[in-house]
């Protein structure tokens, strides 16, 4: 995959690594992908829908005894990706992945 991306969309999510990866196949339409885990890290391959998306376990957030997980999560397209294709893309990753609350 090219180094010089169309686009680069950064998210912070509440979930921990092995979460995104479980919620990987639906969230993404069922492409095909690799993962290459590397302790805290990890960088999901699409190779052949040209992107790529890197995830970085932080430190949780604590609001007294509620501790939340951070996902720092980078969305890396390639410019074969339209703005359209990407907005639909992320539209349903967003959907998928997007926790209850009220």
């Amino acid at each position: 995959m090219s180094e010089d991306h169309a686009v680069v969309i950064r998210l912070m999510m509440g979930c921990t690594k092995d979460e995104f990866i479980a919620w990987l196949p639906a969230a993404s339409d069922f492409r095909s992908f690799q993962i290459d885990v590397r302790g805290s890290e990890a960088t999901i391959h699409f190779s052949s829908d040209a992107f790529l998306i890197e995830i970085t376990q932080k430190e949780s957030r604590k609001i007294a005894l509620l501790e939340i997980p951070v996902l720092e999560t980078v969305f890396k397209f390639e410019k074969t990706w339209t703005p359209e294709s990407i907005d639909q893309f992320m539209t349903r990753f967003k959907q998928y992945t997007q926790r209850g609350g009220g």
